[in-house]
């Protein structure tokens, strides 16, 4: 713990709340170890804003190829960076990140401009890609 404290630089505060919610049972997994220093090194990621980023399901996705390709190009294609980021995610945008749908969705919310916080960027985006999951599900059923 002490190093993952150090590498990562996590308050005392900080660690306890990271390691909390399925991280601890994957510290010792040097895949999922490589992941989360790839999002330091990619991505800034660190202290507390790891701690934002990890809520919500991310430690059990950030192994997942596609998943990271899908982060990835939030960052590039869409400008997310740091917190802005790590609190996007943090609001149940995780699940939806690698989905057909969410791409589109965050384009089509973004075309009316970006909302002032991330949580209603966020809310804005789920709603989205639920009515395009939706609309979807309602033309195959046809």
């Amino acid at each position: 713990l002490r190093r993952l404290k150090d590498e990562f630089e996590f308050s005392n505060a900080q660690l306890v709340t990271f390691v909390s919610g399925g991280v601890a049972s994957r510290i010792e997994d040097d895949a999922w170890m490589a992941s989360l220093r790839r999002l330091k090194d990619e991505f800034g990621f660190k202290g507390q804003e790891l701690v934002t980023f990890m809520s919500d399901g991310v430690a059990s996705r950030i192994k997942d190829d596609a998943w990271m390709a899908s982060l990835r190009r939030l960052k590039d294609e869409f400008d997310f960076k740091g917190q802005e980021l790590a609190a996007f995610m943090s609001e149940g945008v995780a699940c939806r990140l690698a989905k057909p749908v969410f791409f589109p969705s965050l384009a089509a919310v973004l075309r009316t401009g970006r909302p002032s916080s991330s949580r209603k960027l966020s809310n804005a985006v789920i709603s989205s890609c639920k009515a395009a999951e939706a609309s979807c599900g309602s033309k195959r059923k046809k």
